[in-house]
């Protein structure tokens, strides 16, 4: 996480733009949690987005609110008892729906952003 914010990755994450836009949970917090997963020793967004929600350190760090990590952000669940521990602070599907919502062309600007901040900070030699 560190480094995201040393680049300016959660920045350029949080420009991207979604399509539609919709109420509950902001695409910007969403998008910093996303961007953070790839971190997670997991091989699924499912799985590491669990392994995630157990870290209220670090969800703290990205943005969410501490009722937020406590008693989750919306009302989706798909089990027939309720709300589940792992779908805090929101769902995976949530994630995914995020993920869904950016256009390809945002994703190879804010790709290429990223890279260029990494040139930038002379963290890679090449120059191809």
């Amino acid at each position: 996480m560190a480094l995201h914010q040393e680049l300016g990755i959660f920045a350029i994450v949080e420009e991207l733009e979604v399509q539609p836009r919709r109420a509950g949970i902001a695409d910007e917090l969403l998008l910093r949690t996303l961007a953070t997963l790839p971190f997670v020793e997991q091989a699924s967004l499912s799985g590491a987005s669990e392994v995630l929600f157990r870290e209220p350190a670090i969800l703290l760090q990205l943005g969410w609110a501490p009722v937020q990590i406590r008693q989750g952000s919306n009302g989706r669940h798909r089990h027939r008892q309720g709300r589940q521990e792992e779908s805090l602070p929101c769902h995976p599907d949530t994630l995914r729906d995020a993920l869904r919502r950016v256009e390809e062309s945002a994703w190879l600007q804010g790709q290429q952003a990223g890279v260029q901040a990494l040139y930038q900070r002379q963290l890679v030699r090449g120059k191809v």
